[in-house]
């Protein structure tokens, strides 16, 4: 699968080039020119990665990497500072608010590449810790860690907003016999078969 790329840049010429670097190796992209379309992009979707310059000309891209950092839709997503302004100060600034690295747009683009591959590939593994300690290995649905955060979560927001809100406990009949007689793989299959109707 293609990663999808958020590339925030103003000046066009130097989003062409970097979407020409990105296009040969199969990347998908979408591009925002200021910090308005970016916004607007961020709150409909999540990428894999958002490469950010650092001088727009509406805001700058401290205020995006602040404002990506608070979303929770975008933990362990990668921001890569690309930016011409990269003094050390800023630098600095733009790690302590959370990027994940920061570059100078005159950069070699085999360093670039690297780079993005390699955060990349860091949050692929993110990726998969986090559905490791959520889902249910056999049936592949949300394990009783996830329910109990989601029904805590639940219950709070029908308190709020004064809504009721149900939950439905369901139980197989004679399954420890289906275990007992026929095995526990035939146990297993029966678990993934009535977790995949309910899903």
């Amino acid at each position: 699968m293609k990663s999808n790329v958020l590339i925030v840049e103003d000046r066009k010429k130097d989003f062409d080039l970097l979407s020409e670097i990105f296009d040969e190796n199969n990347y998908s992209i979408s591009y925002a020119p200021d910090g308005k379309t970016a916004f607007s992009y961020l709150r409909d979707n999540v990428f894999d990665l958002i490469i950010l310059d650092l001088v727009l000309p509406d805001v700058d891209g401290f205020e995006i990497c602040k404002y990506i950092r608070k979303d929770e839709r975008f933990v362990g997503v990668p921001v890569l500072f690309l930016s011409s302004s990269d003094n050390i100060d800023n630098r600095l600034i733009g790690l302590q608010l959370g990027a994940t690295d920061f570059l100078s747009k005159d950069c070699d683009q085999r360093e670039l590449l690297a780079k993005v591959k390699n955060v990349l590939n860091s949050k692929r593994q993110f990726d998969e810790m986090i559905k490791l300690s959520i889902y249910d290995s056999l049936t592949h649905i949300y394990n009783r860690r996830y329910f109990q955060h989601r029904l805590k979560d639940e219950f709070e927001r029908s308190r709020r907003y004064k809504h009721d809100f149900c939950c439905m406990m369901i139980d197989i009949d004679f399954f420890k016999e289906v275990n007992d007689t026929l095995g526990h793989q035939t146990g297993d299959d029966v678990l993934k078969k009535v977790a995949s109707i309910f899903r």
